[in-house]
């Protein structure tokens, strides 16, 4: 039984390793994901903001 969950693991650290993710928008308590979640999700406040407003925003390299 160690040895399957081991082997689930390492299977686990490989997949996150080469960038998948499960899910984009899950919050894991960075302030990076905070400000990714902000910039990504399909109902926040900074898809309404104006070009000149989004400027700061996209000058800031996480």
């Amino acid at each position: 039984m160690l040895k399957a969950k081991c082997h689930s693991l390492q299977a686990e650290m490989l997949l996150w390793r080469t960038g998948y993710r499960a899910d984009p928008l899950k919050f894991d308590g960075s302030i990076k994901s905070l400000l990714t979640i902000y910039e990504t999700h399909s109902r926040s406040t900074y898809r309404k903001l104006r070009p000149g407003s989004l400027r700061p925003y996209q000058a800031i390299d996480y």
